[in-house]
């Protein structure tokens, strides 16, 4: 039974566990990125979360993006109704560093986004 529990205790933490963002706020940087976002190293972003609708901003305060979202552990769906991307759906893979930050990617057929982000 102790060995059992000694096992248990040494497992990694699920960091990504959260199914639902409502009410919380993610901030991103992109630190590389090749085809259509070529040049926005350094871009910055705020994404704002309630009940199951998103609205992301730029470091000014310009609406990008605003729609609906999915989010399951790792993987997060945008689903762009308005702003400067209608119509789109944007797949973003998260990998969490610990509960609030970590790193995401972004893979589209005409190029590739990645950087850091914190959920606050």
């Amino acid at each position: 039974m102790a060995l059992i529990l000694v096992l248990s205790a040494c497992q990694r933490p699920d960091l990504g566990a959260s199914t639902s963002l409502a009410g919380k706020t993610l901030k991103g940087t992109a630190t590389s990125a090749t085809g259509t976002f070529a040049g926005m190293e350094g871009y910055q972003f705020i994404t704002n979360f309630s009940h199951n609708t998103f609205e992301t901003k730029n470091a000014s305060g310009a609406l990008e993006s605003a729609g609906l979202y999915n989010f399951n552990a790792e993987r997060l769906i945008l689903q762009s109704t308005g702003g400067l991307h209608p119509q789109k759906t944007i797949e973003i893979k998260l990998k969490f560093t610990d509960h609030q930050s970590g790193t995401y990617e972004i893979n589209g057929p005409t190029g590739q986004q990645t950087g850091i982000f914190s959920i606050q």
